[in-house]
């Protein structure tokens, strides 16, 4: 994960979660409210006052990084007639108009994201999941979410590499709620497309879409990330 990260107005950070918390004898700064935070100079994290998880009571509060909440995943909010350079948009269409979606093959059963063997089961050591495909656990993490789950959440994939490569991350995901859809750290108790740790697999392969956590290390516009740097894997 990226999010190992120091802030410039902290000496030292604590990885609490999705936030980063300082011990209260460090060279930190204590607040009343989260208005006298200072700006954390990353646009994926915002400012916050709260209680440091060693102090209680009446105990001063101190300024912590949290992801931003706030960042929408949905697709349809950043289409713009005319406007050719959204690479969201773009990789969006062109990924789902090229229906990817499509169950395995005979000849790729047993294989990581697809049905197992009939008499024989999975392949390399491979187990079927709950979602009857197979994976590397039955409880694995991200789990592999067979095509016909993919269908019904077509454009997933997308936007949850929208989300990994806004916050660098590969843990981030879009979890869609209605008609709100922003980016989150994802939640093995959830389910793909509601804010699970769930990736495509097509024909015994990752969807083409993702990136790995090398790729966006290396691609990742923080501390400016914006959703017109975003990038996505090549197919």
């Amino acid at each position: 994960m990226s999010l190992a990260w120091a802030l410039a107005f902290a000496a030292g950070v604590g990885a609490a979660g999705c936030t980063a918390a300082f011990a209260p004898d460090d060279d930190v700064t204590r607040c009343a409210n989260s208005g006298d935070c200072p700006d954390t100079g990353d646009a994926r994290f915002v400012s916050l006052c709260q209680f440091s998880g060693e102090q209680s009571g009446g105990a001063e509060q101190v300024c912590v990084a949290a992801f931003r909440e706030d960042v929408n995943c949905d697709v349809e909010f950043y289409r713009n007639p005319g406007n050719d350079e959204q690479p969201y948009v773009n990789a969006y269409d062109d990924w789902t108009d090229l229906n990817p979606y499509q169950d395995c093959d005979a000849a790729n059963e047993g294989l990581k994201g697809c049905r197992p063997i009939s008499g024989t089961g999975c392949l390399n050591g491979l187990v079927e999941n709950d979602l009857g495909v197979c994976d590397d656990t039955e409880a694995a993490t991200p789990k592999a979410v067979p095509a016909s789950d993919a269908r019904a959440n077509s454009g997933q994939d997308v936007a949850d590499q929208f989300c990994r490569s806004y916050f660098c991350d590969d843990t981030f995901v879009c979890r869609r709620s209605g008609s709100r859809s922003t980016c989150v750290p994802c939640d093995a108790d959830r389910g793909f497309g509601e804010g699970g740790c769930g990736e495509v697999w097509l024909q015994g392969a990752r969807s083409a879409i993702y990136q790995d956590q090398p790729q966006l290390d290396a691609a990742c516009a923080a501390p400016n990330s914006n959703p017109g740097s975003v990038t996505f894997g090549a197919f």
